[in-house]
């Protein structure tokens, strides 16, 4: 009897065992910042950002994301109107820019830049957005990463109707890619643009731009000092 009793709560044991360890383990996937993410999570970064942003996302980001209770709701990435329709994006062949939208009481707006080769010129880049008839809600991040590196850059500019930001690549890796994540009410027009500095420059002249539809991109209309300097890629745009 006393074996036997033994033997049941010896198993008793085992099981409780056993089942918490399953309950701790309620995740898909977990990042070096301790971002823990269900499966239908991770998959939705894929989709909103791209596949990879799962391991650099802070936990603050995060807790943004699941605030606006947007990852069961429907993604959409727009074409431009600069390029084919149906289009989700647009290229000058070294890289690749994309925006996206995921609306709940708010819009998510992801604006991202991909560069599909490594560029010879390291500078000051801008990355940013003009938008009409809509308001942004929060401060948006710009996270500039690559292969062996991940950074936010708030060296900002902003306006009623437009917010950019300048940040320098990264000095060394290669996938390089730059994510800016806004929030908006609903409602408006997004015009997204990112301008590639073709020669060296300093941070004053990056900032010599102001918003406007007639601008690089349909965003950035720079100075005399500073329109040679950046590459006139053109933009993406997205309704809200």
């Amino acid at each position: 009897m006393k074996r036997s009793f033994l033997g049941i709560s010896l198993c008793v044991a085992l099981f409780i065992c056993f089942t918490k360890e399953i309950n701790a383990k309620t995740y898909y996937f977990k990042n070096d910042n301790n971002v823990k993410l269900s499966e239908k999570e991770y998959n939705f970064i894929s989709e909103l950002y791209w596949n990879g942003y799962q391991n650099i996302i802070s936990q603050e980001q995060y807790n943004t994301l699941k605030k606006e209770n947007i990852f069961d709701k429907n993604i959409e990435t727009t074409f431009s109107n600069n390029i084919v329709p149906l289009d989700s994006s647009v290229s000058d062949s070294a890289k690749t820019l994309k925006i996206s939208k995921v609306c709940n009481t708010n819009c998510t707006v992801v604006s991202t830049l991909t560069w599909n080769g490594v560029p010879n010129i390291r500078s000051y880049d801008v990355m940013g957005v003009y938008f009409t008839n809509t308001e942004l809600k929060s401060t948006p991040l710009t996270v500039i990463s690559s292969s062996n590196t991940s950074d936010v850059s708030t060296e900002s500019k902003s306006s009623t109707n437009g917010y950019g930001v300048s940040f320098k690549l990264p000095s060394s890796g290669t996938n390089i890619k730059i994510t800016q994540t806004y929030s908006f009410s609903k409602g408006g027009t997004i015009n997204a643009s990112y301008q590639h500095a073709k020669y060296e420059t300093t941070l004053t002249n990056s900032k010599n731009y102001t918003f406007s539809k007639t601008g690089y991109g349909k965003v950035f209309l720079f100075n005399e000092t500073s329109a040679g300097i950046y590459d006139r890629m053109p933009g993406v745009e997205i309704n809200l």
